[in-house]
């Protein structure tokens, strides 16, 4: 998959995650371009592209199951804050705001 045929929440949260570096390691642990926890990596088998794109589509599943509507917005803050605080209803403000940041990205770049 190529950054072209990326979906563009991929290519927003990309941007947002690490300014779209490969390489970058985040202060947790996250590695990639999208900033994915080790225990997300495992499960979705690397944080490369098509793993990426993988994630978002198991949030977006996890999401409808819990009916919550797999909007960008939630799937960001599902990607930033993590499932069990996203059903839980215990989000931190700083979740929204990287959510926030993710949703214009996207319309920047489209």
């Amino acid at each position: 998959m190529s950054t072209a045929t990326l979906s563009i929440f991929l290519r927003a949260v990309a941007l947002v995650e690490s300014g779209d570096n490969p390489h970058a390691v985040g202060a947790m642990g996250e590695r990639g371009r999208f900033q994915m926890m080790s225990a997300v990596v495992q499960s979705v088998g690397g944080h490369g592209e098509r793993e990426a794109a993988r994630w978002e589509r198991q949030i977006e599943r996890e999401l409808l199951a819990a009916g919550i509507d797999p909007l960008p917005f939630n799937v960001a803050l599902a990607w930033n804050a993590g499932m069990t605080r996203v059903r839980a209803g215990r989000v931190p403000e700083s979740a929204y705001e990287y959510a926030r940041r993710v949703v214009a990205t996207m319309e920047a770049i489209k």
